[in-house]
């Protein structure tokens, strides 16, 4: 069985030489972040771990990204060799300590047939969804979309990103401050390791991400409600309206790429608090590091949420047992998950420095309050934008998690988002 299962791994790094595109996906979208998380935590379930392992697998490439931008590059030998490098190490690591185990039954009966082709099925017609814009069109369709293959094209060509040179205004290299380091160096990476044409592929990008964002929230809500939520959950996700003004996830924006994380980050906190494991704080400073460094606006428009989030179930804990919090473990995890944020601050200075405190935390709160979809205010009628039946779906929703005490988290986003909202229009 040994013999075999040596055989099956060397088929499939043969694959990953050979056919460049199954190496990107596999190297920036699961490999990495799987086998680091095997060696975080044990005896998961195995949508948990897929799940799990997208969101570090994205963590891990944006720190790469950095890492090679600061030190030698980036280009196909440096970008495969570092992360080769990190699979190797991780995969030592667990084969020295063998402590994790998938918990799942492969012996198939009707009712997990049943079950897996649901997901399937409704990961398919999400796909299909928000892949509809391309049934006749082969290239990107949203301005922000042509700007940031731009941008990727450039550190490609150039191996390196230079966040004072915008190339979109040329000959003017500090007429604008790049933002978005994080989508850049995904991309890059993506596209460095696959060899796919940037321009052509990049239709298949958007579908993929809400793919992605379907599955972690279909788990999640598995998790902490059930499978039909979680389903129900898929379908809803891929019904969403997507336009120019409030984008969507038909367009692969910055946006839309920090959604696939802010579920995890949900996830990852509610390990923290109702499974009471200390390292999911780490996992989660760590992806909000990585959500801040994607879309500096989405990083700080759910830093309220989760503050509030934190505090609450903090407080919440304290009442039950102290110890949980106060072991020597879970303080020193706890010191260095208040590190990374601070420390993606530090990364994010040029953008929220505006020269003096009173300036800059007035920036801040302009990203934290929505003052509207665009800077022309245009008085949309929510209920009729996202179509009477969603709406409604979206009040039963927020009753239902007022009564389900572990969607906590979910009724404080609402809130603070239905407040956004009555700001919006008052």
């Amino acid at each position: 069985m040994q013999n075999k299962n040596k055989i099956f791994i060397l088929l499939i790094l043969g694959a990953l030489l050979f056919y460049r595109p199954l190496l990107g996906i596999l190297y920036i979208f699961f490999l990495p972040g799987f086998l680091l998380y095997i060696n975080l935590d044990k005896n998961k379930k195995i949508d948990e771990v897929i799940s799990f392992s997208i969101a570090l697998s994205l963590v891990i490439t944006v720190l790469n990204g950095f890492f090679l931008n600061t030190f030698s590059g980036l280009n196909f030998l440096t970008v495969f060799t570092s992360l080769t490098s990190l699979i190797v190490i991780f995969g030592l690591i667990y084969l020295l300590r063998k402590s994790f185990i998938i918990k799942y039954n492969f012996e198939f009966d009707k009712e997990k047939i049943i079950y897996i082709l649901l997901i399937i099925i409704s990961l398919s017609v999400l796909f299909l969804n928000t892949y509809e814009p391309h049934f006749d069109n082969d290239y990107p369709i949203h301005y922000d979309e042509w700007s940031r293959l731009l941008e990727t094209n450039h550190i490609i060509e150039q191996e390196t990103f230079n966040n004072r040179y915008n190339p979109q205004f040329v000959g003017h290299p500090d007429s604008a401050i790049r933002m978005n380091p994080g989508f850049q160096f995904i991309l890059s990476q993506f596209y460095i390791l696959s060899g796919v044409n940037q321009i052509l592929f990049f239709k298949h990008l958007p579908s993929i991400f809400a793919v992605l964002t379907g599955f972690i929230l279909f788990s999640l809500l598995k998790k902490i409600g059930n499978f039909k939520i979680g389903i129900l959950a898929i379908l809803f996700l891929s019904l969403l309206k997507t336009n120019d003004n409030t984008l969507g996830i038909s367009f692969l924006v910055a946006l839309t790429m920090t959604f696939p994380l802010l579920y995890s980050l949900f996830y990852s906190l509610h390990n923290v608090f109702k499974e009471k494991k200390s390292i999911y704080l780490l996992i989660s400073s760590l992806i909000y590091f990585t959500i801040l460094v994607i879309h500096e606006q989405t990083g700080a428009a759910f830093l309220p949420i989760i503050i509030l989030y934190v505090l609450y179930s903090t407080i919440k804990l304290l009442f039950k047992d102290k110890k949980i919090i106060f072991t020597k473990k879970g303080t020193i995890i706890s010191l260095i998950s208040v590190i990374i944020p601070l420390f993606s601050l530090y990364v994010a200075r040029e953008l929220l420095w505006k020269g003096t405190f009173k300036e800059s935390f007035n920036s801040l709160i302009k990203l934290i309050v929505w003052e509207g979809i665009t800077k022309t205010s245009y008085p949309y009628n929510f209920i009729l934008f996202y179509g009477t039946a969603l709406s409604i779906l979206a009040i039963i929703g927020i009753i239902f998690i007022y009564k389900k005490i572990d969607f906590d988290i979910f009724l404080i986003w609402s809130l603070i988002a239905t407040g956004q909202v009555i700001n919006f229009y008052f």
